[in-house]
């Protein structure tokens, strides 16, 4: 699924580690533009962000994913938690459009899983919306 429609790739450097991510094209989710995850295939991860995340701005959404799925796996409050270190990755002049592009990607996520209730746990339903409240709260 990754490697067939990936139309290019990147690298994150993590806690020393480079990783590799996919770039994939808009056209494998249409219904949510912006898309950035992660994809698991025996035993290894695989991370992805759609190409319509701007270039400057997919490092930071990948290294939530890696940080997420990695480092707090996938516990209680980890989408928040990873959200929070992601914006320390965001230079300064470029806060206020990071944020208002990762609010209104939130709120397009809480309207994909409602259209499509029965693909989250409620935990992550719960951390999703935990981490758009925290959105709301701190963009201009």
């Amino acid at each position: 699924m990754i490697q067939s429609n990936a139309i290019g790739y990147g690298a994150v450097t993590f806690q020393g580690e480079v990783i590799l991510y996919a770039v994939l094209s808009g056209s494998v989710n249409k219904e949510l533009p912006g898309f950035v995850g992660c994809f698991k295939e025996g035993g290894e991860r695989f991370f992805f962000i759609s190409e319509d995340v701007p270039e400057l701005f997919r490092g930071p959404q990948v290294l939530h994913e890696i940080m997420e799925f990695e480092e707090l796996a996938e516990c209680p409050g980890s989408c928040l938690r990873a959200l929070r270190y992601e914006l320390t990755l965001v230079p300064a002049d470029l806060q206020d459009e990071y944020l208002r592009l990762r609010r209104d990607f939130f709120r397009r996520l809480m309207a994909y899983c409602t259209a499509h209730p029965d693909w989250y746990a409620e935990q992550r339903l719960r951390d999703f919306q935990e981490s758009l409240d925290h959105l709301e709260t701190i963009t201009p």
